[in-house]
């Protein structure tokens, strides 16, 4: 699939290619494509306890906890954690 932002730059650069590995459960620490709410999206996630830290690594977006209370009132679905990218020039 391509990535069709920026919040993951430099890592991932709008355009990139990326292959995933299909999950439907959190491995370990990585990025991930994931829904939450009927939005899809592409983040670093970060196990803390029991909530995520949810990053971007462009600096110019914010991290954010989603936290283990947030989960019963959001709909979360993994899709798979990133594991190659080829990145667009």
């Amino acid at each position: 699939m391509s990535v069709t932002n920026d919040s993951m730059y430099p890592t991932l650069k709008n355009d990139s290619i990326i292959m995933i590995r299909r999950t439907q459960n959190f491995i370990d620490d990585g990025i991930y494509i994931f829904q939450l709410n009927a939005q899809v999206m592409i983040k670093r996630l970060q196990l803390i306890k029991s909530d995520f830290n949810v990053i971007s690594d462009n600096s110019s977006y914010k991290p954010w906890i989603l936290t283990k209370e947030d989960l019963k009132d959001e709909d979360l679905v993994i899709i798979g954690k990133v594991v190659w990218s080829e990145q667009c020039i």
